[in-house]
């Protein structure tokens, strides 16, 4: 997960996460359609934004989090699967969106 200081939220264009998940070439199995309208940490998401977990040490803001999308890594996605986008290398990923 990104420090904390280096990600703060951001406003964008509504973006399917359909298209998103083709964008970064990931995973996700919730409702095509759904949009996003930002992006924040983990502490700060909100249900229309997308965040993204990297590292076991923020599991607990991840259990927490009201993101409504969340890039993460297969190896992690059952932690919150009915949010995840799932791509291979989640840091590389978010910096694409």
């Amino acid at each position: 997960m990104a420090d904390r200081h280096r990600v703060t939220r951001t406003s964008m264009e509504s973006v399917r996460v359909a298209d998103i998940a083709a964008a970064v070439r990931g995973t996700w199995h919730g409702d095509p359609e759904r949009l996003v309208t930002g992006v924040a940490a983990l502490h700060d998401a909100g249900p229309d934004d997308l965040s993204f977990y990297t590292d076991s040490r923020f599991r607990t803001e991840l259990s927490h989090t009201k993101a409504g999308v969340i890039v993460i890594a297969p190896a992690d996605a059952s932690l919150i699967h009915d949010r995840a986008l799932v791509v291979d290398r989640p840091r590389v990923a978010f910096r694409q969106i």
